[in-house]
């Protein structure tokens, strides 16, 4: 049981900063349900879309929709099905550094596949605590175990194929040395 309350407290103590939301131009429009039309409704959706055009902080709104698989609405200037579509291109292809540094730090980020799998290999090369980055990964704690095992297999057996991971590693080893 203290394992499990440990684990809540330290998810809540990683929280989205929403900060950027008071900055939208949504924030203060009198009609909130003017970002969720229906279907049939393309002079309210070119509207609600026309309001995150000119929004300061309409990227991100797309990220955090993105990274919350957020379905309803107009959220960072698309509809449910745009996102869906640069969701799931998202999901196959992008590899992006930064992305799996936060994970790694903890933060809540959307990552694609690809990037889910550099996590737990830099995990694996650093020996970081599966309970920092596996609630990242929505994952449990004994399957992230799991996931380690197989991708310090993976490290022995095919090195090569982790060489950029590798590199992340040796950055952020780097940069705790000097931290200490």
């Amino acid at each position: 049981m203290p394992d499990t309350q440990s684990n809540l407290i330290q998810l809540a103590g990683r929280r989205r900063d929403n900060s950027w939301a008071t900055k939208a131009a949504c924030a203060t429009t009198a009609h909130p349900d003017q970002f969720h039309p229906l279907p049939d409704e393309s002079e309210e959706t070119a509207s609600a879309k026309s309001v995150c055009a000119s929004c300061p902080v309409s990227r991100q709104c797309l990220e955090e929709a993105l990274d919350l698989n957020d379905r309803w609405g107009i959220r960072g200037g698309l509809g449910e099905t745009e996102r869906l579509v640069l969701h799931r291109r998202a999901s196959v292809h992008r590899w992006d550094e930064q992305r799996i540094r936060e994970a790694l730090a903890g933060r809540s980020v959307h990552l694609s596949r690809p990037e889910r799998t550099s996590v737990v290999t830099v995990a694996a090369i650093l020996d970081l605590d599966v309970n920092t980055w596996a609630p990242v990964l929505g994952i449990s704690r004994k399957y992230g175990l799991e996931l380690l095992r197989e991708a310090r297999s993976n490290i022995a057996t095919q090195p090569l194929t982790v060489r950029r991971e590798q590199r992340i590693a040796t950055s952020m080893a780097t940069g705790r040395a000097v931290a200490a």
